[in-house]
């Protein structure tokens, strides 16, 4: 499969006579690019793509520029052959229709030959970035700070208060918040274009607009233009026509008051081969953000957080994001612990001071689908059920992320300064019994992603049993019959008891050893079967086989009796005598297999509630089918003193029982630190198998060829992995995508 990519997307990047490559550095060689060299350890947040014109060459875009360095556009007969032959060039994972560009040729060589369209060549294609300094931690800091106090003023005590307190107000949050420090820097290969742009875009600068005052800021016998302007006058001038009255006047000086003595500083030119340019109001910032670091000066590259995300030794290093803790915690990353909750008194707000036709919501139990009763008891379940919510949420942190290059494949690293504290002290190691033939696993630790399943289960049942509840009471005065009210209140405690059985008793059970989902192929012979050839396969460690036993039993109990209570409230409801009884999950067989026992749950029977078919006219249909049997598949639950394992295919799960540390190729040996999480897909065996599939199933040529096509796709990635670990209180995680690249030797 083919990425088809347009050309006026590299048109601005590569020449199409010649591709400035010379000038990257040789892959292979692991260096820090400049600018992150010389970036202090306090910086706010710094953004930064490396090494674009090596990259480009390594996904295939020397072949890409060659092709478009002979297009001649000016023979029809050349034209004739690109539109007779539409895909003319196969790049990797690059591919392009010539023929859509053929006509404009002329026109991509024209803008990349000009001024403009050469210097933007050598924009991206060694290094740039954008960075900003701390003045964005305190600004952010001090506008989440102003939002709160919004919020506050909507409080009828807050709306008490005189103008002259909230102008104050307002003065005290403004004086805070500044244009944060904000810098851009592009290395330049030959600035000469650049220059010549510069002095042009000077001479052409006017102050008709805005009064910006002209300056220079000198940087190592270098210069910046500057454009200044006062933030006082500036205002000023925008409100200088605005007629307001005596309270919008307080306003207005308070606003005036903390603009006093700041300016704001826009700052471009090219220092040391880089163009820079600045937005803030200090312009001391620039000095400190492109200032060549001596062995004193406390760089971002080497704290410990940020020296965890680099790349390995022998990667090219082509991207970097980094987001400060300070940074993080200051605002600019929302806290999620309280933003349920929040929502849930919101709505609730809402609902209940607005009206439609003169009735009131909070009456109607409706507002944008979402039921909001007036009762004590719903709102309560509510607002319990977002405080459960919250609790799940971690609190901002810091963040760090680098992406590598080889001729193996792409990579990154990226470390969140943080732990989630509910972890356990030992690793994932459910991942071990896997076995050989895996064409896929994902395993984690924790028990986070289940409880929000389980809270969205609880959230989805009382939306729908509010939903119903209210729709009777407003059908008529009686509403719901007294039977199926305790119906409805013992419905709507269920998904609370499920909660409570999963969180006290299976979870205990399992233990901390993680939980994993395998996809294996079938190991039936001969031939392949015409089934999904896929087997997927649940797998946990085991550490009470007792007590996991009696929740299982528990949780069956509680399956049949959820269904019990809603088609005991249908009855209530229907006088239909004909409601079949509820279908029922038996208790499972037993099966001693040596070390382990096999429990067989058999599909319950649902062949009293399948739906009448509606036979079709012999002209509505091209011919008959024999439908296929349908046979249930009854799902076995493995269970030995340390693994359960719960798939459909016996010889699948009985392989799962002993770890199997040779198959485990996505470990790695010199990892340190507790592994939490993994996914890997290995595409390889993946495509072997899938052409198996292809070569013994019948399929019409044009089915082939696609299939074909598609396996051929993914051919060109070998596998895909993701693992996560744990160590000095950060979270690191690596993935690679394991696929050839080419050389980017020019």
């Amino acid at each position: 499969m083919r990425l088809l990519i347009t050309a006026g997307m590299f048109c601005c990047l590569i020449p199409i006579s010649e591709i400035s490559l010379a000038q990257t550095p040789n892959a292979g060689i692991a260096t820090d690019p400049p600018s992150l060299q010389r970036m202090p350890a306090d910086i706010s947040f710094y953004f930064g793509i490396h090494r674009g014109g090596e990259l480009f060459s390594m996904l295939g875009g020397r072949e890409l520029a060659d092709k478009l360095a002979t297009l001649e556009t000016d023979s029809a007969a050349t034209q004739t052959d690109l539109e007779d032959q539409p895909v003319a060039v196969d790049l990797g994972i690059i591919g392009l229709e010539l023929s859509d560009i053929a006509s404009n040729a002329d026109q991509i060589k024209q803008m990349q030959n000009s001024k403009p369209g050469l210097v933007f060549n050598q924009l991206f294609q060694t290094d740039a970035y954008l960075c900003g300094d701390e003045s964005w931690t305190s600004t952010w800091h001090a506008v989440s700070i102003a939002i709160a106090d919004a919020k506050n003023n909507l409080t009828d005590e807050a709306t008490a208060r005189s103008d002259e307190e909230k102008a104050e107000s307002l003065h005290q949050h403004l004086k805070d918040i500044r244009v944060p420090n904000t810098l851009a820097g592009f290395h330049l290969s030959d600035p000469t274009l650049a220059r010549e742009l510069l002095a042009e875009w000077q001479a052409s600068l006017t102050e008709e607009e805005i009064p910006w005052e002209i300056g220079e800021h000198r940087i190592d016998h270098e210069s910046l233009t500057t454009l200044s302007v006062k933030l006082e006058t500036w205002f000023d001038s925008l409100v200088e026509d605005v007629n307001v009255n005596e309270s919008d006047l307080l306003f207005q000086q308070a606003v005036r008051r903390s603009l006093r003595d700041r300016s704001l500083h826009v700052s471009i030119g090219i220092i040391r081969n880089q163009l820079i340019v600045f937005v803030g109001e200090d312009l001391t910032a620039i000095d400190k953000l492109t200032a060549v670091p001596d062995e004193n000066d406390e760089r971002l590259v080497d704290t410990p957080e940020f020296a965890a995300a680099m790349p390995p030794a022998g990667q090219s290093h082509f991207a970097t994001a980094y987001i400060s803790d300070s940074f993080a915690k200051s605002g600019v990353v929302p806290d999620e612990s309280g933003w349920m909750t929040n929502w849930v008194d919101t709505i609730s707000l809402i609902a209940r001071s607005a009206k439609v036709d003169g009735v009131p919501m909070g009456d109607m139990g409706m507002l944008m689908g979402v039921p909001i009763l007036s009762s004590s008891d719903f709102s309560g379940r509510m607002k319990s059920l977002a405080q459960r919510w919250d609790a799940l949420a971690l609190p901002p942190a810091g963040w760090a992320m680098t992406v590598g290059c080889d001729a193996t494949g792409i990579s990154s690293h990226s470390v969140w300064m943080s732990v989630d504290p509910r972890l356990p002290d030992t690793p994932l190691n459910v991942d071990r019994y896997a076995g050989g033939d895996t064409v896929a696993i994902y395993a984690r630790q924790g028990t986070t992603t289940a409880t929000r399943c389980l809270l969205g289960f609880e959230l989805v049942t009382n939306t729908y049993l509010g939903f119903m509840e209210t729709m009777f009471a407003m059908m008529g005065d009686e509403g719901l019959p007294t039977e199926s009210q305790r119906y409805l209140a013992r419905l709507q405690q269920m998904p609370m008891r499920l909660s409570t059985i999963v969180e006290d008793k299976w979870f205990p059970a399992l233990g901390d050893g993680g939980q994993a989902l395998v996809a294996t192929f079938h190991h039936a012979a001969p031939g392949i079967p015409k089934k999904s050839p896929i087997e997927f396969t649940l797998l946990s460690r085991v550490a009470h086989r007792d007590d996991l036993i009696v929740a299982g039993g528990m949780l069956r109990t509680w399956a049949n009796s959820y269904v019990n209570q809603y088609f005991e409230m249908a009855k209530t409801l229907d006088d239909d005598d004909e409601i079949p009884l509820p279908p029922q999950i038996d208790p499972p067989t037993i099966l001693d297999d040596g070390d382990s026992d096999i429990y067989t749950i058999a599909t319950p029977d649902l062949s009293a509630f399948e739906v009448e078919t509606v036979e079709l006219d012999d002209d509505a249909i091209a011919e008959e089918e024999t439908p296929e049997e349908t046979s249930q598949t009854d799902f076995h639950w493995r269970l030995s003193d340390d693994i359960l394992a719960i798939g459909s295919q016996r010889d699948v799960t009985k392989a799962m029982l002993v770890p199997n540390d040779d198959s485990v190729v996505w470990r790695d040996s010199e990892e340190t630190g507790l592994l939490r999480s993994v996914l890997w897909i290995d595409f390889d065996l993946l495509t072997d198998r899938l052409s198996q599939i292809a070569n013994a199933n019948e399929m019409e040529q044009e089915e082939r060829e696609e299939f074909q096509a598609f396996i051929d796709a993914l051919r060109k990635v070998h596998s895909f992995h993701r693992v996560t670990h744990t160590r000095d209180g950060m979270t690191v995680t690596q993935t690679k995508l394991a696929m050839p690249l080419g050389s980017s030797d020019p």
